[in-house]
């Protein structure tokens, strides 16, 4: 007779033998409860009886390979549990024709136990490959739900021998927000585009549409109704919105509303910044008598629709006697108090050209002017016979952002101007000084700090052609600081050492450049030596981008910013919420030896360089992370960065970043958007559970990627192992205890009946 036949014969006679002797000491009814949950715990030592048999996978290569796999045993993959089961086994059995081994992790033995309702799917598979970089190949069967909702890593590892096996249900309905992009910088009250693309899934043979709405500050802006025809997947969104009234940081909200039989909804929510500029930038210019270099100057400033341009040009000195009535010498009055008192906070730039300050203003408009610079306000200083007069450098407030100091001598110290009388030169412009143009050589870092160098050092071969350039400040006994200043062209006689022609410095938070000579004309003038007027705008236009903080290397910009909340319970508004911010730029070399020159802003809250982690990663980056609590929940955050060096001035970034909160595995069913997110991530082929010809694709993979050398290979058997507990692993396991349950309440019965409550007639 057979084993097998025999022992279940067995096992119904006992149990029958037991029904009879329980239903005479307790009754049928009891007697016959007591039976089934015998049998059902009889099961579990019974199924030791018959062990599964696991292929035991040795190597058949000396020099064997391995197959890592990471399977996703998270609840959402329970639906996938015998697929994803078979797939494991085909990958071993086809090891076993190739000659490699496997090895199989689960997420369960990789994350803490109390984190198993939620999956790290991207943490996990970036750690699992990092360990194992130096091996053969990789295998992820997963659904791709993370826990962040998002899949795109900092700084992902990338290996072309890694495959993705990824789970989904097609006919599970579903919408989800793919891309969402908007114009990074937009201009105050303008229109501006933005683009989503808007997923779907389940039976495509049918149409369906979802509303999508475009919100800021709670307001919605746009809406929209996206519809699905028969077998469209995706549909793109391109819509011009409304332009936004505040300046700064503004944070854009993409909501797709909820349709009934949806499986997921944390998808249907994506948040974008921009950052909303004004529209013109007010500049100021101030020329101390009518100049070819100032006609040029103005000429370019008025070409440009992005500035609004107020300029004043000086036609007579104050100290200028004649019988002319004041109408006939001025079209209008120089306003000097209504632009120094009222006006001055409007504009954004301030050139002061061949000007002499203290002839027109007067200590405390001079004062307002420093101000403006040091509280974040520019500076374009063009030099000028008028220029620099010993009473713009000595006790005027001037000399608070003046990047030299001049020797003392009784030249450069003149007494102030009489008003019969021209002032002397104390900074003295050598009108027939002739020279040629150099460039003041700098390391790579700065160069990249004062962003416009790299375009003026284009012009190199174009200050080579013209003929010797005539007029410049003589600056020899100029005495120039080492910090907050940088040097960039010099002027270069035949005879002489090199002076001083141009150079940038950041006094307080604002930025100036200093350029020594009245000469610069020249770049537009020289047809006999084909240059164009498109060198001077090149020449102006990139130095005055840089002192509008338009540079097209920030000094210091957020490569990427994670803010992550959690609530301490579920239905709690206190949170712990962690800030990952990756920073880049050149000022990212003193951001990490200057930290406590370092503050950051966030969700209302202040930390000083010291209260923060700095993590470098190379030269030009470095990730900044903190932790803070909240005592009310919140959507997003308000963020600032500000840094301040001698050598960078003071650089500042403001953004508004919405805070992502830990998704339960539950709400994390897999889609095809997410698995191809996270095949993209770390550039790995992607095989779908409802590929018709995903077995054969399988084969051809692993053999490509674990063929093994043929003088190698050698012959060794295949082991069975036998695995007796295998119904441990099983979800029937639960039905089965059970009957231990049920067996101890029908003996306990008459001492638990009289617990129930009595019957009334």
């Amino acid at each position: 007779m057979n084993t097998h036949i025999l022992i279940l014969t067995i096992l119904v006679l006992v149990h029958l033998l037991l029904f009879f002797s329980w239903s005479m000491d307790f009754g049928n009814k009891r007697g016959l409860v007591l039976t089934f949950g015998r049998l059902l715990w009889m099961i579990i030592p019974c199924s030791m009886l018959y062990p599964q048999s696991d292929l035991g996978f040795s190597s058949q290569s000396l020099d064997h390979k391995t197959v890592h796999i990471l399977a996703d045993d998270s609840p959402s993959m329970r639906p996938y549990a015998a697929q994803q089961k078979s797939l494991i086994d085909s990958i071993q059995q086809k090891c076993t024709q190739l000659g490699c081994q496997v090895h199989v992790r689960r997420f369960s033995e990789l994350q803490p136990e109390q984190e198993q309702l939620y999956s790290p799917v991207l943490a996990l598979w970036q750690g699992f490959i990092e360990e194992r970089q130096h091996e053969s190949a990789f295998v992820l069967l997963t659904d791709a739900g993370d826990e962040k909702g998002q899949l795109t890593p900092s700084s992902p590892v990338t290996t072309d021998k890694s495959l993705i096996l990824g789970f989904h249900n097609p006919q599970h309905k579903n919408f989800w927000i793919e891309s969402f992009q908007v114009q990074p910088i937009t201009f105050q009250g303008k229109p501006f585009k933005m683009v989503a693309d808007i997923g779907r899934s389940g039976t495509l043979a049918d149409t369906a549409n979802i509303q999508a709405q475009i919100i800021v500050q709670e307001k919605v802006i746009a809406t929209k109704d996206i519809i699905f025809t028969e077998g469209v997947q995706n549909v793109e969104w391109t819509q011009t919105l409304p332009g936004l009234q505040q300046r700064g940081s503004e944070l854009l909200t993409l909501k797709l509303l909820t349709v009934p039989e949806e499986v997921s909804r944390w998808d249907n929510i994506r948040h974008q910044a921009t950052e909303v500029q004004a529209n013109t930038f007010g500049v100021l210019h101030l020329l101390g008598n009518p100049s070819w270099d100032g006609r040029f100057l103005r000429t370019y400033l008025k070409s440009e629709p992005k500035f609004d341009l107020v300029s004043f040009f000086i036609l007579r000195d104050p100290w200028d006697t004649n019988d002319a009535d004041e109408r006939e010498l001025s079209l209008i009055p120089f306003p000097v108090e209504r632009l120094f008192q009222e006006e001055l906070a409007h504009f954004k730039l301030i050139v002061l050209q061949n000007f002499s300050l203290l002839q027109f203003l007067e200590p405390k408009y001079q004062q307002n002017l420093v101000k403006f610079i040091q509280d974040g306000g520019s500076l374009l200083f063009l030099g000028g016979p008028r220029a620099l007069k010993s009473s713009d450098i000595q006790n005027s407030p001037l000399q608070e952002i003046l990047p030299f100091t001049v020797t003392p001598t009784p030249n450069h110290l003149a007494p102030l101007p009489q008003p019969t009388s021209a002032p002397r030169q104390g900074f003295p412009y050598a009108k027939n000084a002739s020279f040629q143009i150099t460039a003041h050589p700098l390391d790579i870092e700065r160069q990249i700090l004062t962003g416009f160098y790299a375009e003026w050092m284009q012009l190199q071969d174009t200050f080579a052609a013209l003929p010797p350039w005539q007029g410049h400040h003589d600056t020899s006994h100029a005495q120039f600081t080492t910090q907050g200043h940088t040097p960039l062209l010099f002027a270069q006689s035949k005879t002489g050492k090199p002076q001083l022609l141009a150079s940038a410095s950041y006094p307080g938070k604002g930025r100036a450049i200093w350029i020594f000579s009245d000469q610069f004309w020249r770049l537009s003038m020289s047809q006999e030596y084909g240059i164009t007027k498109g060198d001077y705008d090149k020449f102006f236009g990139s130095a005055i981008n840089w002192l509008l903080r338009h540079d097209e290397t920030p000094a210091l910009q957020i490569e990427s910013a994670q803010l992550n909340g959690v609530r301490q319970t579920y239905h709690s508004q206190t949170q712990q919420i962690s800030l990952k911010l990756k920073v880049s730029g050149p000022a990212v070399a003193y951001l990490r030896t200057h930290t406590d020159a370092v503050k950051l802003s966030l969700c209302s809250q202040h930390f000083t360089g010291e209260q923060l982690n700095f993590v470098p990663l190379g030269n030009a980056l470095v990730y900044i992370e903190t932790n803070l609590p909240l005592a009310t929940y919140a959507n997003h955050c308000k963020l600032g960065l500000t840094m301040s060096h001698p050598d960078i001035g003071v650089e500042k970034i403001q953004t508004t970043i919405p805070v992502h909160y830990r998704i339960p595995d539950s709400d994390q069913l897999g889609n095809q958007s997410l698995l191809h997110a996270l095949a993209d991530v770390h550039q790995s082929e992607l095989l779908l559970n409802t590929d018709a010809q995903l077995a054969s694709k399988l084969s051809l993979w692993l053999e490509q990627h674990l063929q093994q050398d043929r003088a190698t290979q050698i012959s060794a058997p295949v082991q069975k192992t036998e695995n007796y507990y295998w119904l441990l692993s099983e979800n029937i396991l639960l039905l089965c205890l059970s009957g231990i349950l049920l067996e101890v309440l029908a003996r306990r019965w008459d001492q638990l009946k009289h617990l129930l409550p009595a019957k009334t007639h």
